[in-house]
């Protein structure tokens, strides 16, 4: 069996993404923006040294009212980062940020608590995000007593509603943290960030089932008689500290050819909302950038 009979399934599946990508432009169309990200940074100070960790650098991206959005990447990459630069639980290094047309980063005091009641966020530590010393009925209602919303009463009712949507019991409310699997505390996160009906969830976890030609490759074939080729991404992420010059992924990319260590790619629109950062996908160069 040649090598192109062995990867047929991946540009298939290509195709497939392609038409998904496709729907997507038309359901797109005519909706209001939500989110606005560009040339967002992030870097933290190493202690001790005049280095900086770059956790985020450059990254663009926008988001209309009723979307989804994967962020995609491996441990440490910066993930949780743009996620806490989004809601400015951490202070962004530099870029812009707005949502529903107000600039994030240019609010503060009340404005910006105003802002966040529109904005929440899931944490990825179901253990770490919860306060051992507040039962359930506190910690879900938590952001309806900072925010002014509803009776005692009133509230209790929402915390009981809330935990029946998520799949829990409400006598739930009066117990701990700690008398929950890490299932069910994230549940409880879940919960909470859905107190106030925001119109943005940041959802700090990986996620799944997003077309790269490494993921692909991994899925088993339903046929015992045919094999896959895998694709194999060699190497370690490079150090933040230091990152590699050029794309900062060509250490690792099995279709990096010499320039790319040396062309730093922008983001650029190669397609209706289809943006890419590599020079080696066709059409890049002429592409304008996705200012």
């Amino acid at each position: 069996m040649s090598t192109n009979e062995r990867m047929q399934s991946v540009p298939e599946a290509e195709a497939q993404a392609a038409k998904m990508a496709d729907a997507r432009d038309d359901a797109r169309a005519g909706r209001e923006e939500l989110v606005r990200v560009r040339g967002l940074v992030k870097h933290f100070p190493v202690t001790g040294s005049d280095d900086v960790v770059r956790a985020v650098d450059g990254v663009a991206f926008e988001i209309l009212r009723g979307e989804t959005l994967g962020l995609v990447g491996e441990s440490g990459c910066g993930k949780s980062t743009v996620g806490r630069c989004l809601l400015r639980l951490i202070e962004p290094t530099r870029g812009e940020i707005s949502f529903a047309g107000q600039d994030v980063l240019a609010l503060s005091g009340g404005d910006l608590r105003r802002l966040r009641r529109e904005m929440q966020i899931i944490f990825q530590d179901p253990y770490a995000s919860l306060n051992p010393r507040l039962k359930v009925r506190d910690i879900v209602g938590e952001p309806l007593v900072i925010h002014g919303i509803g009776s005692k009463p009133e509230r209790r009712e929402r915390v009981a509603d809330l935990l029946k949507k998520v799949g829990l019991d409400p006598d739930y409310m009066n117990r701990y943290p700690h008398e929950f699997s890490g299932g069910q505390r994230q549940r409880i996160g879940i919960a909470r960030a859905l107190a106030l009906n925001p119109k943005l969830i940041v959802a700090d976890e990986p996620v799944s089932a997003l077309y790269t030609r490494a993921l692909l490759s991994a899925i088993p074939i339903p046929d015992p008689t045919r094999r896959r080729e895998r694709i194999v991404l060699k190497g370690d992420v490079p150090t933040p500290i230091n990152p590699p010059t050029g794309c900062r992924f060509h250490t690792r990319c099995p279709e990096a050819i010499p320039e790319c260590s040396r062309i730093d790619p922008d983001l650029r629109e190669i397609s209706p909302g289809h943006t890419v950062a590599c020079i080696r996908v066709p059409g890049w160069t002429q592409a304008p950038t996705n200012a």
